[in-house]
């Protein structure tokens, strides 16, 4: 697979019509496979629906959304499903497990929307678990799980699709930080070509060790957006 390439061409996405808030304004960055970005900025700033746009989870109100030079904007909300489920994979601050459902049941629901037949989305849960390091408890329940734990059935939950698209809205934020770092240090050793992620943060100590940092305030990009 090639590297991918995603672009955001002056995106602005306002809310609200009587009294409209602007969370994003001319916002223009591209994203390059093989590449981690920390998206960092205060509380407010636009950070998270940036990442939103990003996966599809929400629509700019002005503005493009490139895909391998292939216009995503003003797709239909049926294709933008597909897309995010074979492209995008989602880790949350918060973990967002079923709590009843086991850690291998949990990632094995990511495949659901795939062809794959169960012993087939089964045996690659099993395999996600285990890049995780979770092997031993795929069938430990949320409740049974620590905090970390929970986190890596969400990360291994967000590869299941081998997504190239992986982004992380404040992985680390319901974790202490010794558990954080070992968090961080997967998702890094999850670079490859194939793959574009993105970690919002507000941890600067996060952010060093990504390979270029964005700021957003107001949400405006400080300084370009284009750099690779």
């Amino acid at each position: 697979m090639s590297s991918p390439e995603v672009r955001l061409e002056g995106i602005s996405r306002t809310f609200g019509s009587r009294w409209p808030v602007r969370a994003l304004h001319d916002v223009t960055a591209g994203f390059s496979g093989g590449q981690v970005t920390a998206l960092i900025g205060k509380s407010g700033s636009g950070k998270s629906t940036m990442l939103y746009i990003l996966g599809l989870l929400d629509r700019p109100s002005r503005g493009s959304y490139l895909l391998d030079g292939e216009q995503l904007t003003g797709i239909g909300e049926r294709a933008r499903s597909r897309l995010r489920a074979r492209h995008v994979g989602f880790v949350f601050q918060q973990f967002h497990l079923l709590p009843y459902r086991t850690a291998l049941e949990n990632v094995e629901l990511a495949l659901q929307p795939t062809n794959l037949k169960r012993p087939q989305r089964v045996d690659l849960a099993h395999t996600g678990l285990a890049c995780v390091g979770l092997d031993r408890r795929e069938h430990h329940y949320p409740a049974q799980l620590s905090g970390g734990e929970q986190q890596r059935v969400a990360v291994a939950r967000a590869l299941a699709t081998d997504p190239l698209l992986l982004l992380c809205d404040e992985p680390t934020g319901n974790l202490d930080s010794h558990t954080g770092q070992g968090i961080i240090q997967l998702i890094l050793g999850l670079r490859a070509p194939s793959r574009i992620i993105v970690i919002v943060t507000h941890d600067m100590d996060v952010a060093v060790r990504a390979d270029r940092v964005l700021e957003l305030v107001d949400g405006q990009l400080v300084g370009g957006g284009d750099g690779r």
